[in-house]
C-alpha cells in the first residue's frame, strides 16, 4: 500500500498541478465533453503547494479522523504518528476516496500506466521471492538428508551423546551461577569497602578479606565465554572442552593463592564485624553470614571441575580419541589442583588453630606445634586419681597435658604418642605410660570415659603396627631377604604377587589402575596384606576380589612409600629435560636416560619391573583402553613427584607424565630393555607435552613408517607446524602446536568425528567492535542479474560436498566457509580421502 500510494502521489500531484484538483478537472472534463485531454505538465498550482505546507497538526489529525473509517471498511489499517502520514498522501487519499463513494471518479491513462507499472514491478519482485523460497526449501530439504545420511552412523551414540549434553548444559548453568556469585561479592561488598578504604592499612585489610577474587572473575568470563562457543559450534559432541581446561590450567593457581588466604580472610570477616571499623557498616548491610559464605564458594567450585571431566570421560564411547586423552590431562591437572588446594586450605586452619593453642598454653619456653603434618584431634577435661582437673590437646602425634589457669593453661606434660602406651586396669582406672618412665592415672567418670577413650585410640592408631605399607623400599627388602645384596631380585613381595595376579587374570579389564575400586574393601585388603604375622600371601584368594580393588592397592603401595621409585632429588633434573621446548624427541630420551641410569641399584629394579608390567597392560590397550598416556596420568604421580607438593606442580603434571611415557615406550634405549611383543607395532608413539607453555610434541618425523605385523603402514601426518612464540624457530623435529588446536590424526579413520564432518566447526569468533562492519544481505544479485539467497551462518549449505585441503565450498550463496582448526594445515596430496571424493 505504502510503495502504491507513493507513486500514485507523484504522478497525482503532476497531474493536479497541471490542471488544478481532480474534481476540478472531472468537471471541466465534463464540460468540455473531452476524456483524453493532455494534461499541460508545466502550469503550477501555487495555491494548492501553499496549503499543504501550512497545514497545521490539527489539521492533519482531522483530517485523519475523517478518513479512518472509510480505510477500515476498505480492510486498511492506518495510525497517524509524528512522522506520518504525509499530508499531501492524507488529502490524496481523501480525494481518492471521495471520488470512490460517489461513483464518478475516473483515473486518467497516465495514472492506469504507473499503476500497471507498479503491478508489473511488483509480480516480479514475488515471483523473484518464489524462487528464493524454493532455493531455500531445496537447500533446508538437501541439508536434511545430508544431515539424516550422516546421523545414521551416529544412532548407536545418541543416548550417551544426550548424557553428555546434559553434563555441558549443567556445566554451564553452574558456571553462569558462580559467575553472578562473585560479581555480587564484589559489588555488594569490594566496591563500597573500596571506595571507603583512604590508608595502607585499610587497604591491606582489604586485600586480606577478598584477596584476589576479581582475577578469578575475570578467569571464569573468559571460560564461560569459550565453553559457550563450543556449544553453539561444535554439537552434538562439544569437542575442544579438554583442550580449553588445558589452554587455562595456569590460570586456575590463582586458586592456590585465594585458599592461602581463605582463613585470614575469614578471621578478618570476624575482627571488622565485631569492632568499630569504615567496612562494618558496609559489611551489616550485605550481611556477614552471606559474605563468609561467599569467600567460600571459589574453594568449593574448584573441586567440581574435576568431577566434571570424570563424568564425560564416563561416557567416552561417544568421543573420540584426541579429546578422550585431553580431557585425561585436563582431568588429572583439575584433581590434582583441588587436592592440593584442600591441602592448603587444611594447612592455613591448622595453623590458625596452633596459632591460638600456643597462645592460651604456658610454658617457660614458648610452645612450637606447627610442623606440616600435626592437627589436632580434640581438646577436653579428664581427672586423675587424686581428683585433679586437667584439660588436654590431643594431636595426631603428642598430647598436651595443662591445668587451667584463668583463660589459659599451664603446661604440665607434653607427651609424644608412638612412645607412650595406655592401658585400662581392673581397678577401673586408665594408666598412661611414657618414656620418661612417669606413669599417670586417670579416674573414669561419665564426662571423662569418652575423653579417655579417645585418647587410647589416637595412641594405638598413630604406632606404626604394619611393615610393607609406608616403610622404606630398602627396609622392607632387607626384611623380605629380597635385596640385591642378599641375592633377591629387589621387588617386594606384596608387589611381585598383585602384579602376578593382574597378569593372570586382568590384563583385558577395562580402565585397570585407572578405576578407583571401592575404598571400604581396598582398605580391609590392605589390613590383610600389611600383617607382620603373614610369611606369604598364599592365604589371601585375591581371585575372590574385584581387579580394581587389587589394582588399587598396588597404587596405594607406590603412593604410601616414604620416597618414591625416583627419589626426590631427581624430580627437578627430569622436570627441566620436560620444560626444554628445544630438545628433539632423540636428545630428550638421551638426556633423561642420563640421569635415570644414576638411580640407587634397588629403585632401578623395582622401576624396570613396573615399567615392564605396565607394557603389557598398555599392549591390551585396544580392549582395556590403558594407553601409554592413560597409564602415565595413572600412575605418574605415584612414581616421581615433588617432596613438596604445590599447584605449580599439578600444572606441570602433563609433563611428569611424559617421563613415564618415554620410559614405557623407550625401555629399550633406557635400559636395553626390549618391550613385550606386539607392544608398539601396532599404533604410533604417544604425544608428548612439552615446554612451560605445555606445547605438543609429536615422536613421529615426518614419513616414517609404522610397521604392522610384516606389512608398512604409512604413518599419519602430523599436524601443521604452529612454532609458539617462546619456541626457536630453528627447532629440530619439534612439531608444536598451541594448547588452542586439537592434535589432528592426519588420514582419515573410522572415529565418530570423521564420520560426521559435516559438523566442523567454523573458527573461533573474534569479538568485534561496535564499529564492526555488519553482516551483508541475505539477498543478492548474481553475475546474470537473478536474484540468489546469500543465506548466512547455519543456512550457507555445502550441497555438493567437496573438500579441498579442509574446506567445504558451498555452490549455493556465499563465499567458501573458512578452513577448519582440525584440518587447515593439511595439504591436498596428503588427504586420501580427497583423492577418492
Amino acid at each position: 500500500l505504502s510503495f502504491i500510494m507513493t507513486h500514485n502521489m507523484v504522478r497525482s500531484t503532476s497531474e493536479t498541478n497541471a490542471g488544478g484538483s481532480l474534481s476540478q478537472k472531472m468537471k471541466r472534463k465534463k464540460r468540455d465533453k473531452s476524456d483524453g485531454a493532455v494534461p499541460n505538465l508545466n502550469k503550477q498550482n501555487s495555491v494548492t503547494h501553499l496549503h499543504l505546507e501550512t497545514t497545521t497538526k490539527a489539521e492533519l489529525q482531522k483530517v485523519f479522523e475523517g478518513i479512518r473509517p472509510k480505510l477500515n471498511r476498505l480492510g486498511v489499517s492506518l495510525h497517524l504518528t509524528d512522522e506520518e502520514p504525509n499530508p499531501e498522501k492524507l488529502f490524496k487519499m481523501q480525494e481518492l476516496l471521495q471520488l470512490q463513494q460517489d461513483g464518478t471518479g475516473t483515473l486518467s491513462p497516465l495514472t492506469v500506466d504507473v499503476l500497471k507499472t507498479a503491478a508489473n514491478y511488483l509480480n516480479k519482485i514475488i515471483n523473484e521471492q518464489k524462487n528464493i523460497g524454493s532455493a531455500i526449501k531445496i537447500q533446508a530439504l538437501a541439508r536434511g538428508w545430508i544431515i539424516r545420511k550422516q546421523m545414521q552412523s551416529v544412532k548407536p551414540y545418541l543416548g550417551t551423546l544426550m548424557n553428555i549434553k546434559v553434563i555441558f548444559c549443567d556445566l554451564i548453568k553452574t558456571e553462569r551461577q558462580y559467575i553472578t556469585d562473585l560479581k555480587s561479592v564484589i559489588n555488594t561488598f569490594l566496591v563500597p569497602c573500596r571506595a571507603k578504604a583512604t590508608t595502607s592499612e585499610e587497604c591491606h585489610d582489604l586485600v586480606a578479606v577478598f584477596s584476589n577474587i576479581e582475577t578469578i572473575l575475570g578467569v571464569h568470563q573468559t571460560l564461560l565465554r569459550e565453553i559457550l562457543h563450543i556449544q553453539e559450534f561444535r554439537w552434538p559432541f562439544f569437542n575442544g572442552l579438554g583442550n580449553l581446561f588445558m589452554k587455562h590450567a595456569s590460570e586456575f593457581q590463582n586458586y592456590g593463592d585465594y585458599a592461602e588466604n581463605c582463613t585470614t580472610s575469614r578471621t578478618m570477616v570476624v575482627a571488622i564485624t565485631n569492632k568499630k571499623h569504615k567496612f562494618r557498616e558496609v559489611f551489616e548491610n550485605g550481611g556477614p553470614a552471606k559474605l563468609e559464605n561467599l569467600l567460600l564458594m571459589p574453594l568449593q567450585r574448584v573441586a567440581k571441575y574435576g568431577e566434571v571431566l570424570e563424568s564425560f570421560l564416563y561416557h567416552s564411547t561417544a568421543i573420540d580419541s584426541d579429546e578422550i586423552e585431553l580431557l585425561s590431562r585436563a582431568q588429572a591437572i583439575m584433581t590434582n589442583i583441588k587436592e592440593l588446594v584442600t591441602h592448603k586450605l587444611e594447612l592455613a586452619d591448622r595453623y590458625a588453630v596452633h596459632q591460638e593453642i600456643q597462645r592460651l598454653v604456658i610454658d617457660e619456653k614458648p610452645v612450637q606445634l606447627h610442623n606440616g603434618t600435626r592437627f589436632l584431634v580434640h581438646r577436653g577435661n579428664i581427672t586423675t586419681a587424686a581428683s585433679k582437673k586437667l584439660h588436654f590437646f590431643l594431636f595426631n602425634d603428642i598430647l598436651l597435658l595443662t591445668k587451667a589457669q584463668g583463660e589459659r593453661f599451664k603446661l604440665l606434660h607434653k607427651i609424644e604418642l608412638v612412645k607412650s602406651t595406655m592401658e585400662a586396669s581392673s581397678e577401673g582406672l586408665y594408666e598412661l605410660s611414657f618414656p620418661t618412665n612417669e606413669k599417670l592415672q586417670f579416674r573414669v567418670t561419665e564426662k571423662s570415659q569418652e575423653n579417655l577413650e579417645r585418647i587410647q585410640k589416637q595412641i594405638f592408631k598413630h604406632k606404626k603396627t604394619g611393615v610393607i605399607f609406608g616403610i622404606p623400599l630398602e627396609q622392607v627388602l632387607k626384611a623380605e631377604k629380597r635385596h640385591l645384596d642378599d641375592g633377591g631380585n629387589g621387588v617386594p613381595m606384596l608387589v611381585e604377587y598383585i602384579v602376578e595376579h593382574l597378569r593372570k587374570n586382568a590384563l583385558q579389564a577395562e580402565g585397570l589402575l585407572r578405576v578407583t575400586g571401592n575404598f571400604a574393601r581396598i582398605e580391609r585388603l590392605k589390613r590383610l596384606l600389611d600383617n607382620s604375622s603373614l610369611k606369604s600371601f598364599d592365604s589371601i584368594r585375591l581371585v575372590d576380589l574385584d581387579v580394581h580393588d587389587v589394582a588399587a592397592v598396588l597404587r596405594v603401595y607406590f603412593r604410601e612409600l616414604p620416597v618414591p621409585v625416583i627419589p626426590f632429588e631427581f624430580y627437578e633434573p627430569l622436570m627441566n629435560v620436560q620444560r626444554n621446548a628445544d630438545l628433539s624427541i632423540d636428545d630428550r630420551v638421551q638426556a633423561i636416560k642420563k640421569i635415570i641410569v644414576t638411580l640407587p641399584p634397588t629403585n632401578t629394579a623395582l622401576l624396570k619391573y613396573l615399567v615392564r608390567f605396565l607394557q603389557e597392560v598398555e599392549a591390551y590397550s585396544h580392549i582395556n583402553k590403558m594407553t601409554v598416556s592413560n597409564l602415565a596420568i595413572v600412575f605418574g604421580p605415584n612414581i616421581v613427584r615433588a617432596k613438596v607438593e604445590t599447584v605449580q606442580c599439578a600444572l606441570e603434571m602433563p609433563l611428569l607424565q611424559g617421563i613415564i611415557q618415554i620410559l614405557i615406550e623407550h625401555s629399550k634405549i633406557l635400559w636395553g630393555i626390549n618391550p613385550p611383543e606386539s607392544v608398539r607395532t601396532s599404533r604410533p608413539l604417544s604425544t608428548l607435552f612439552v615446554g612451560k607453555d605445555l606445547q605438543q610434541l609429536s615422536q613421529l618425523p615426518d614419513d616414517q613408517d609404522v610397521p604392522i605385523g610384516n606389512a608398512k603402514k604409512k604413518a599419519p601426518p602430523l599436524p601443521p607446524e604452529r612454532l609458539s612464540p617462546l619456541v626457536k624457530p630453528d627447532t629440530p623435529k619439534a612439531r608444536s602446536s598451541s594448547m588452542i588446536q586439537p592434535r589432528t590424526g592426519g588420514s582419515p579413520g573410522n572415529s565418530i568425528r570423521d564420520r560426521m564432518r559435516i559438523f566442523e566447526p567454523p573458527p573461533s569468533p573474534e569479538i568485534s567492535s561496535p564499529n564492526s562492519p555488519q553482516s551483508p544481505s541475505l539477498v543478492r544479485k548474481s553475475s546474470n542479474g537473478n536474484v540468489v539467497a546469500a543465506t548466512k551462518g547455519k543456512l550457507n549449505l555445502n550441497l555438493d560436498v567437496t573438500r579441498q585441503e579442509g574446506n567445504r565450498r558451498s555452490t549455493i550463496g556465499g563465499p567458501p566457509s573458512s578452513p577448519s582448526p582440525r584440518t587447515s594445515g593439511l595439504t591436498k596430496s596428503s588427504s586420501p580421502r580427497t583423492k577418492e571424493k
